[in-house]
């Protein structure tokens, strides 16, 4: 959310020590929800709650899903 607040030798550095693939967008999403499958009544108010919303609806709202497969970070 606050990505031009962080300098761009900033994002290098973290991208050194926590590498991402080209597909790291959909498969973080794709974990969070697997780990919640069998509890999802626990996702009430929470960014979890979020990823439940992207696999049956993406009404235009501001989400986690939204934020981070919509954010300016290329990996």
């Amino acid at each position: 959310m606050h990505f031009y607040e962080v300098s761009r030798t900033e994002r290098e550095a973290v991208l050194l020590v926590l590498p991402r693939d080209s597909a790291f967008k959909e498969l973080i999403i794709e974990a969070f929800a697997e780990g919640m499958t069998q509890r999802p009544e626990t996702t009430f108010g929470l960014v979890n709650a979020d990823v439940f919303q992207r696999c049956d609806t993406n009404d235009g709202r501001l989400t986690f899903c939204g934020l981070s497969l919509g954010s300016t970070w290329k990996e």
